[in-house]
């Protein structure tokens, strides 16, 4: 278990990461990038915590954020918690040929696509423009989450 002191320096490093790289980080990621002062001796539970405080950061981001697009995909990820969630921890290069991440990864894709045309189509109706900035807002919202969904 973590303290909440050890909480907060781990969130801490986890916004840092955000705002240099553009996505939230896994485990690994923070162990890499902040050898220093980041554990290297995690024991798989310890690791799993970390992920799923990564989680809810990446919720209570989404929260914050206030647009349209992080409301769509924050209901996206209430809906579909497990979903989500399997998918960030499937996230990474060497799952892209494998079978499950595939069938993950199809059950994403079209969740994000509708929370799209929900986005285009609540911009269309209100007559506002900049669909397209919209768009890429949303999806740079999606990058932060699954740093590799520009790579599928």
């Amino acid at each position: 278990m973590f303290s909440e002191n050890d909480l907060k320096q781990i969130k801490n490093l986890v916004k840092s990461f955000l705002n240099t790289k553009k996505y939230f980080p896994f485990v690994e990621d923070l162990m890499k990038e902040y050898q220093v002062i980041f554990p290297q001796d995690l024991s798989d539970e310890e690791k799993e915590q970390i992920e799923n405080f990564i989680n809810q950061l990446i919720l209570d981001y989404l929260k914050s954020k206030h647009t349209k697009g992080s409301k769509i995909l924050l209901n996206i990820f209430q809906r579909n918690d497990e979903l989500w969630k399997k998918f960030r921890k499937l996230n990474n290069e060497n799952n892209f040929n494998d079978s499950e991440f595939k069938k993950i990864w199809k059950q994403m894709e079209e969740l994000i696509m509708k929370g799209e045309d929900q986005l285009t189509e609540k911009l269309v109706w209100s007559k506002s423009m900049g669909i397209q900035k919209a768009s890429d807002a949303y999806y740079d919202l999606v990058y932060a989450v699954f740093p590799l969904w520009n790579k599928l």
